[in-house]
């Protein structure tokens, strides 16, 4: 899990959060975390300090971390991108169904909702019942978010 790479699409609260929680725990460094979003001076000033990476888009796994109301507007455009990639989204009220219907047939995919705490290695994470992930995409996600909080599936 370690060589894992995550990149954020949207680098605000939550994904700072999340990031910060990664490296702090020890899930990741800073190195194997980037982040794209609208902003490239804020990206550079929310990014560069920490370690983490400012790109244009994608690793191989993607957490959509932008306000739920853009998803659609951020997620349709590069979905040919996103194939082949595991699209974690911690955009709150995006379900599976709405991912089914944006992204590209066969796009492993999962909708949780995190809590600030995931900053410190605390936070709770509720994930929806439903996914796309196969077995061993399932367990390399859900043993990097448990180092940053309890996982819960609903």
């Amino acid at each position: 899990m370690k060589d894992m790479k995550v990149g954020f699409i949207g680098f605000g609260n939550m994904a700072q959060a999340l990031a910060r929680g990664f490296v702090r725990t020890g899930a990741l460094s800073p190195d194997r975390i980037g982040a794209c979003a609208r902003d490239a001076a804020k990206l550079r000033r929310n990014t560069e300090p920490h370690g983490f990476r400012a790109f244009d888009c994608a690793e191989e796994v993607v957490v959509v971390a932008v306000k739920p109301h853009q998803v659609e507007t951020v997620v349709v455009p590069i979905r040919e991108r996103l194939a082949g990639r595991i699209v974690v989204s911690v955009a709150a009220g995006v379900t599976f169904d709405d991912y089914e219907r944006m992204l590209l047939p066969g796009t492993a995919h999962l909708s949780t909702v995190p809590n600030t705490p995931v900053a410190v290695g605390e936070g709770i994470i509720v994930c929806e019942r439903r996914d796309s992930l196969s077995e061993a995409q399932r367990a390399a996600v859900e043993e990097l978010l448990s180092h940053v909080g309890m996982l819960f599936r609903v």
